[in-house]
Formats: structure tokens, sequence, C-alpha cells
């Protein structure tokens, strides 16, 4: 057993949030970050997780993406290479990126579609990356503002 010493709220339930989002178009910022070897034990893959940000039905809610950018089949290869080279340039870092972590804080679109999967039921996968819709948009005084995700505390 381990302690665990948590006074109970009960105003405060978990209320789901597993169910995929719709398949849109939505802003993100990527939060977290981690380079694994996949399960087939061959390659690297960056794990991302977005947040949606500016979408006042999602705000909040996660996306996950695994991109495999080193195999040995080549094609998964260089079909991941694609993925994370569309995820740096649409961040804003046309350049080497050394750590994951570069890319945390960074706001981006992505093109969201649900899948299904026999195992898991409904998820969502990114279709594409794209840069910014907004961005084109912006005010030059509000040019590069980000809304803080909420992983940041204020």
């Amino acid at each position: 057993m381990a302690e665990i010493n948590f006074n109970v709220n009960p105003n405060d339930l978990f209320k789901g949030g597993f169910e995929p989002v719709p398949a849109d178009r939505y802003t993100v910022v990527v939060i977290d970050s981690d380079v694994v070897v996949p399960n087939s034990g061959n390659g690297r893959m960056a794990k991302l997780v977005y947040e949606i940000i500016g979408n006042k039905d999602y705000e909040g809610r996660k996306i996950y993406d695994n991109i495999v950018f080193e195999h040995p089949v080549k094609s998964t290869e260089v079909m991941g290479v694609q993925r994370l080279n569309s995820v740096g340039t649409c961040c804003g870092l046309p350049h080497k990126i050394r750590d994951t972590a570069e890319l945390h804080g960074k706001a981006m679109d992505v093109s969201v579609g649900v899948k299904n999967s026999k195992d898991y039921g409904d998820q969502n996968f990114i279709k594409k990356y794209l840069p910014r819709a907004s961005a084109q948009e912006e005010k030059p005084q509000d040019a590069g503002a980000v809304k803080t995700p909420s992983f940041i505390k204020k």
C-alpha cells in the first residue's frame, strides 16, 4: 500500500473527455513530448501531445501523435520524417531540432480526423499539419501572441 493523504471533493468529479474531438481544423500548442523506441523495437518515435487552444468548445482537449522518424522500412521512415518536418516548419522551427522540448509552447493548426480502432474505439489522428490560419489575420501588436496553455501555471 502507499500513503496518499488525499481529500475527496465530490464537487470536482471526472467528467469524461476520452471521446475524440470532431474532425475539423484546430489550433494546437505542443505541451509534451518524448522520443522512444516503438513497440516493434525498430527505430525511434517522437511522441507529441498537443492541446487545443482558441476553441470554446474544445479548449484544453488533448490530441496525441506518434511519429516514427527512424525505421528500417524506408517508406515508414520517409513518412515520419516528412511529418516531423511539417511539425517543425509549422511551429516556426525550420532548422535542426536538438530536443523535442524546442517544440513546447509552439502553436500551429492541425487537420484532425477520427478513425475507429477495434481495440480502442474512435480515436483522433492528425491528417495534416498547417501553419496557423490566424497568423495572417493577427494585428501587428498581437503577432506571435498565444494563449497560455493549461500546463503553465499563471
